[in-house]
């Protein structure tokens, strides 16, 4: 008989890597219910700490007949039951649109001198207004990359300007965008290249909301 088991390191990446690179994050803190007891669920309240951890947007709900443990109770909540959760939900994911969006459209510009460097490479920032290229930045915004692409709007870079940084960090930095972006290659639903998002457009379709996938990352 053959057995399956499941790669709790694995595991943990792929948590990590899908809060590091959303626009927001909802969490149900409710607990477990085994045998007419109820079990508080450690996974939960562990992800919840992540998600506050890399600074993200929080919705948390709470199912308003459970008691949440003493490190999670302190926190605010939007407690629900079966008949408002609608209601309460969708004001809330709507804020976090709206606020969320906004935080991702106000970066810093880069340095003066970077940008004529990044000419002179035939490189220009792309443009996150639109978001194919949107859903590409957050890719490695959290790990302070910026996204670029040459003159042909064909072949993308992340670009990290680390030179106050100590040579741990930025490579520290770098093993990281490398690992997600091997992880989110092997977990898309299509292979290819950004050459996809192109052609999409040009056939007519305007459903550019997920990133393509391409073989290889390269990093300026």
């Amino acid at each position: 008989m053959a057995s399956w088991h499941l790669d709790k390191t694995h595991f943990a990446k792929k948590i990590c890597s899908k809060i590091i690179t959303c626009q927001f994050c909802i969490v149900l803190l409710n607990h477990d219910e085994q045998n007419g007891q109820i079990i508080p669920n450690a996974n939960v309240n562990m992800e919840y700490g992540l998600m506050l951890g890399f600074n993200k947007y929080v919705i948390p709900f709470q199912n308003d007949k459970y008691t949440l443990p003493f490190n999670v109770a302190a926190l605010d909540t939007l407690k629900y039951n079966g008949q408002n959760l609608e209601s309460k939900a969708s004001p809330e994911i709507d804020e976090a649109i709206k606020n969320t969006t906004q935080d991702i459209q106000s970066r810093q510009p880069l340095d003066k001198v970077i940008d004529v460097f990044l000419l002179y490479k035939k490189l220009i920032i792309v443009n996150i207004d639109d978001p194919g290229e949107r859903n590409i930045y957050r890719l490695g915004a959290p790990f302070g990359f910026y996204l670029l692409h040459d003159f042909s709007g064909m072949i993308y870079y992340f670009f990290g300007n680390f030179t106050a940084l100590r040579s741990e960090a930025i490579i520290w930095r770098l093993t990281m965008i490398n690992d997600l972006l091997n992880e989110r290659k092997g977990s898309c639903a299509y292979s290819g290249d950004f050459g996809h998002l192109f052609r999409r457009k040009a056939a007519g379709d305007s459903d550019r909301s997920r990133p393509p996938c391409r073989s290889e990352a390269t990093l300026v």
